[in-house]
């Protein structure tokens, strides 16, 4: 009897490979990993390509259940509500988009606004954009500031859909503003104010050309401030008695009547600087001009030196001068030689209402005498004129 003896069925590795490959790769590492005929090199990329393939295949899957699930629930909490344990459709009301606050109300300030005391910013503009379902007025905004003490904002003009304000300075510190609605369901992103103070004034000088004035006359005082960079003194000229003299807000002085006026500056912080104005109606301004011509024919001299003198002091270009003043006009004239020959001559001159509104002049002699030579004993003779005309 002839034994069939069945041959040893062959084992089938790539079927094996195939198959697991799509369920599970853990059986497929663990099968790699005890068969011993395969090259080890080729067991370990066969199972990094199975571990690669499920992950493409299963990870995309999962990913895109997941965000399924995260998005129904989303959709499910913002459009659905629960009342007594059953579920019911609802739309977002119109006080739930209007808690949507930048989006709606918008300054356009720029944040970290800086202003300084005093000063204003009105190119503020808040503009509104309504919702659909959105009941939101103009009349229903409000513009708010933290602290009113350091920073005011007021409406200056308001549209359709938009409100222009100015914001203000008041003392220095830091403040919020943002708008509002009435009732406080609604606000917008607020915005920092930052209020510093001017560089302040420490210390004013009054330059004061001329203290003595006269009836009509006018002058005008120069003022220094410091520190030069001062920001915005806003200086306030006044006098102590306008019936005396009165000053203008540029310190441009009139006179009134007799007597003395304090003219003081202040700054807008308190500093002050004063001066004093006198004015006397009495007294009237006159150009003065002195002359001298000589009268004789002699020969005699050619170098000569004039000096002349009102009160002891040399002639001005025009004095201040009242009906009773007296004057005393002195000249002497020279003849410059090895020895000088000196002529001198003055006389006192009182001035009367006359010549206060007329004029006048005060003449003289003056005689130079020759006191040695051939023309010794020989005189030049000139006239001195002092001549004061009313301006």
């Amino acid at each position: 009897m002839n034994q069939y003896v069945r041959a040893p069925r062959k084992r089938k590795t790539w079927l094996w490979i195939l198959g697991w490959l799509f369920f599970f790769p853990i059986p497929l590492t663990i099968l790699m990993l005890r068969n011993k005929k395969l090259n080890i090199i080729f067991r370990l990329a066969i199972i990094a390509v199975a571990w690669i393939l499920y992950l493409i295949i299963i990870l995309p899957g999962f990913s895109k259940d997941s965000s399924t699930s995260t998005s129904t629930a989303y959709n499910n909490s913002t459009y659905k509500s629960t009342s007594n344990g059953k579920n019911i459709d609802s739309q977002p009301t119109a006080t739930e988009q209007e808690e949507i606050t930048t989006d709606q109300m918008k300054l356009s300030t720029v944040n970290n606004l800086t202003l300084k005391v005093g000063k204003k910013d009105d190119s503020g503009t808040l503009k509104i954009k309504k919702a659909p379902a959105s009941n939101l007025k103009i009349d229903d905004i409000v513009l708010v500031s933290k602290d009113p003490d350091i920073a005011t904002i007021n409406v200056t003009l308001t549209g359709d859909s938009q409100i222009y304000y100015e914001i203000a300075g008041v003392k220095a510190g830091k403040t919020e503003i943002y708008a509002t609605t009435k009732d406080g369901t609604v606000t917008s992103a607020p915005v920092k104010v930052n209020v510093i103070a001017p560089i302040a004034v420490e210390s004013l000088a009054i330059q004061n050309n001329k203290p003595e004035l006269i009836k009509d006359d006018s002058t005008f005082l120069t003022l220094t401030i410091l520190p030069e960079n001062a920001e915005d003194p806003q200086i306030t000229w006044t006098s102590s008695d306008e019936n005396v003299a009165t000053v203008d807000q540029y310190g441009a002085v009139s006179a009134v009547g007799d007597g003395t006026a304090t003219i003081t500056a202040t700054a807008a912080n308190g500093v002050q600087a004063s001066t004093d104005i006198t004015v006397d109606t009495s007294k009237r301004l006159f150009s003065v001009k002195v002359s001298s011509t000589r009268q004789d024919n002699n020969n005699i001299g050619s170098d000569w030196t004039h000096m002349y003198t009102i009160n002891g002091e040399q002639p001005a270009d025009s004095m201040l001068l009242k009906a009773g003043d007296t004057l005393s006009c002195y000249a002497n004239i020279t003849e410059e030689d090895t020895e000088p020959d000196i002529g001198e001559n003055s006389t006192d001159y009182t001035i009367t209402d006359e010549d206060l509104l007329n004029g006048f002049s005060v003449s003289m002699d003056v005689y130079v005498t020759e006191n040695r030579g051939k023309n010794s004993g020989l005189s030049a003779y000139f006239i001195v004129t002092f001549e004061f005309t009313p301006n």
